[in-house]
């Protein structure tokens, strides 16, 4: 495993987890991006370790709940947000530039807290 690789994996690690690896550093945005698959296969086995773990202390639906949540807290909530950004844009009923705009904002409105609950209320 040659210190590029490495290095961009640690990298890939930082922008999709809040799992401290390494320090931070200035990252190859192309370099990192074939390693997502890598960073998705071990979060995968780090929720299935936690899923060991929780369907031995509670019931299922509970451990499912639980799961999503560890998965949110793990990734620091990077899919909610891209599906509350989503909903903002494209459900928003704006011009396609003002659209652009809203998902680009970190700042949410009512369609992203409306999509985060129909999320939440399906668990």
């Amino acid at each position: 495993m040659n210190k590029t690789y490495l290095k961009n994996l640690i990298s890939a690690m930082q922008f999709l987890t809040i799992i401290p690896v390494g320090k931070p550093e200035d990252f190859d945005p192309k370099g990192i991006v074939p390693l997502f698959p890598v960073v998705g296969i071990i979060i995968g086995i780090m929720l299935s370790l936690f899923d060991m773990v929780v369907t031995q202390l509670w019931p299922g639906h509970v451990a499912a709940v639980l799961d999503v949540v560890f998965l949110i807290f793990i990734t620091g909530a990077l899919h909610t947000d891209g599906l509350g950004d989503t909903a903002d844009g494209l459900y928003g009923q704006r011009p396609r530039d003002k659209a652009l705009n809203i998902i680009a904002d970190f700042h949410g409105n009512y369609l992203t807290l409306k999509s985060d609950q129909i999320i939440f209320r399906f668990l």
